[in-house]
């Protein structure tokens, strides 16, 4: 599984890898702290299962970056996280194409079934 994950707070980002590696061994996971990172990232290699793509960060203007991706990279899974799910962003990350989102008060194990689902080609969104 080759994720890139992007999100500006290295926290998080830090405790995310170690928790993916663990319950992944065979995980690779290339990290970018915020949108304009990852696009260079993208530029010179789109081998990726998953982008994991923090929406509020710097870079992102709302889903204008998942938009970005989506357009220039059609082919690539990409699912959003955030801290909150709002209605109107899951609704609107989900019309642009997003594989799923993910709110970041899920638990490791329940982050880590959402991922697989989307791999295997489902769509992940909060209840609620």
């Amino acid at each position: 599984m080759k994720l890139l994950l992007v999100d500006d707070h290295t926290l998080f980002r830090d405790a995310l890898v170690q928790y993916l590696e663990r319950a992944e061994p065979c995980i690779s996971i290339t990290l970018a702290k915020n949108f304009f990172e990852a696009s260079d990232i993208l530029k010179k290699n789109t081998a990726f299962d998953l982008v994991l793509l923090d929406l509020r960060m710097p870079g992102m203007n709302g889903l204008e970056g998942l938009s970005t991706i989506r357009n220039d990279y059609p082919e690539l899974r990409v699912a959003l996280m955030s801290g909150v799910a709002e209605p109107d962003d899951v609704s609107g990350a989900m019309e642009l194409g997003a594989a799923g989102y993910f709110p970041k008060t899920l638990s490791g194990k329940a982050l880590l079934q959402a991922i697989q689902l989307v791999l295997a080609g489902q769509r992940f969104m909060p209840l609620g």
